[in-house]
């Protein structure tokens, strides 16, 4: 029963994190971050060689990854290192 309960909480949570990364991400900025505005400001934004990227610039798909990728992180470490009594 309370593996259960607990499992539910994760569950919630981390459903909760994924809404809150897709609300966010409609009000990110249009505007070009700090280092593009200084190149275009110093007229070299133009010498960059442009890369692809595995996934664009501020998306739902990216932030959601970035989630799964850190609660797949802190679940492990979680898990497999032993946790220290600080008395």
């Amino acid at each position: 029963m309370i593996k259960e309960n607990w499992v539910r909480a994760r569950v919630i949570f981390f459903l909760f994190i994924v809404f809150i990364v897709v609300l966010a991400s409609f009000f990110a900025s249009s505007h070009p971050d700090g280092l593009e505005k200084v190149a275009a400001r110093l007229c070299f934004i133009g010498q960059g060689v442009e890369r692809s990227a595995l996934l664009g610039d501020y998306s739902v798909v990216s932030g959601i990854l970035g989630i799964v990728i850190l609660f797949s992180l802190f679940y492990f470490v979680a898990r497999f290192f032993p946790r220290f009594d600080l008395k």
